[in-house]
């Protein structure tokens, strides 16, 4: 009778240079779709270090605020555990902020999961949007 392939579980370390990849893939993201806003270490926008209490990703200016009002939580795991981590990134709101969630794993897309009325709010301001451009 053949053995059953035992699953290897990563380090520590491994995961949270897994994760941090991550954070940083999404810090670079939003740097790209503002235009080159700054992005790193002590920039206008910043990935939290692993393992501190907060968003993890950070908005340092006000112009980053505005242009970006979320709280966001990333998770790259191969085990989803989508309830608590939304609950997670409700913990993390600040006045005027909604919360987002990126959540990736090996081999799929990366994804983003929001609360329906902010989907919808976005739609309609970009509907809007395409109407006023129209004109």
């Amino acid at each position: 009778m053949a053995k059953k392939p035992v699953k290897r579980r990563i380090s520590i370390r491994s995961g949270k240079n897994k994760g941090k990849r991550f954070q940083n893939w999404i810090a670079e993201q939003f740097s790209n779709v503002s235009g080159g806003m700054p992005w790193g270490v002590d920039e206008e926008i910043e990935s939290r270090i692993m393992g501190q209490a907060g968003t993890d990703i950070i908005f340092r200016s006000k112009a980053a605020k505005k242009l970006f009002p979320y709280a966001i939580e990333a998770k790259n795991c191969e085990t989803w555990h989508l309830p608590k981590w939304i609950d997670q990134a409700k913990r993390n709101i600040a006045e005027g902020t909604d919360w987002l969630l990126f959540v990736t794993k090996n081999r799929y897309n990366n994804l983003v999961v929001m609360d329906t009325d902010l989907f919808f709010k976005l739609l309609k301001d970009q509907i809007e949007l395409k109407k006023l451009k129209g004109k």
